[in-house]
């Protein structure tokens, strides 16, 4: 079965009890029109979902922003989820919305969006000390956002810099920074590699002893050179040796070496023949 909730859209009975979740629109405090997100009703859905048994959550961001409290609130209802969430930048994940996009565990960037970061902001009349106060407010509201970003391992004093000169960040400026943990792979022969994944599990757990190039004659490949190397010696190559290619994932967030290993290995089966 399926629940939808406009504009947060819930997708369940997925594998592994999981559910794909999609903020697109506004991010307000209280809804008033169809295509905005308010912090409640969001906080409801996820409970629901808790509830039913989910697990898992890939939630979807394409957002111009809006109510700063808002996106403090979705952020630490995900933070508060009991079980693993993943977020996905869609287009934009612009002011406000850059908090729900850090709640995720892996924060995965397409090629086609962006990213906005900018100090937040008020309106504020009175005399002057009654101004001094709206400041000093704000400014603590700036120190309070940062921590978001700290918590994913990045730079507060970088952050902070970037908001003040109003940042567009792309998919590639957004991974070097650590806002994003990876970025999809779009690309046309990503099927093809996803079919050899089996393989090189098989390889990782010792079960099996193949060459690389006995391995490409399985896939239709050509041989490369490395033909006397098994999967495992492959293995124990450092990076950069034998063509091996790196793979745009943030070394800080967290990959665990299984899967620094199965890109390793990935390379190998699918590069081109020299």
């Amino acid at each position: 079965m399926s629940k939808t909730m406009k504009p947060v859209q819930i997708i369940q009975n997925l594998p592994e009890h999981s559910a794909e979740i999609y903020i697109f629109g506004d991010i307000v405090s209280s809804r008033w029109f169809e295509d905005e997100t308010s912090a409640d009703s969001f906080r409801r859905e996820l409970q629901d979902l808790a509830s039913d048994g989910v697990t898992r959550l890939n939630v979807h961001v394409d957002s111009y922003g809006g109510a700063v409290s808002a996106g403090w609130a979705i952020y630490n209802v995900l933070k508060d989820f009991p079980g693993t969430v993943d977020t996905f930048a869609d287009g934009f994940v612009a002011s406000a919305a850059v908090y729900p996009f850090l709640a995720g565990r892996n924060r995965y960037a397409n090629p086609m969006s962006a990213f906005f970061l900018h100090q937040a902001w008020t309106v504020a009349d009175g005399n002057a000390d009654e101004l001094r106060k709206a400041a000093d407010d704000i400014e603590k509201f700036n120190a309070i956002g940062l921590e978001a970003f700290a918590a994913a391992g990045m730079d507060k004093e970088k952050i902070l810099e970037l908001e003040k000169q109003e940042t567009w960040l792309n998919a590639s400026e957004a991974l070097e920074l650590g806002l994003a943990t990876e970025i999809l792979d779009r690309s046309e022969n990503q099927d093809a590699q996803q079919s050899v994944r089996a393989r090189i599990v098989q390889a990782l757990t010792g079960a099996d002893r193949m060459t690389v190039n006995e391995h490409r004659s399985k896939l239709g490949l050509e041989p490369i050179r490395e033909d006397g190397d098994t999967l495992h010696q492959i293995l124990e190559k450092p990076a950069g040796e034998a063509g091996h290619e790196k793979r745009e994932t943030n070394p800080a967030a967290g990959n665990g070496a299984g899967e620094v290993k199965t890109n390793h290995l990935m390379a190998f089966l699918t590069k081109k023949a020299n």
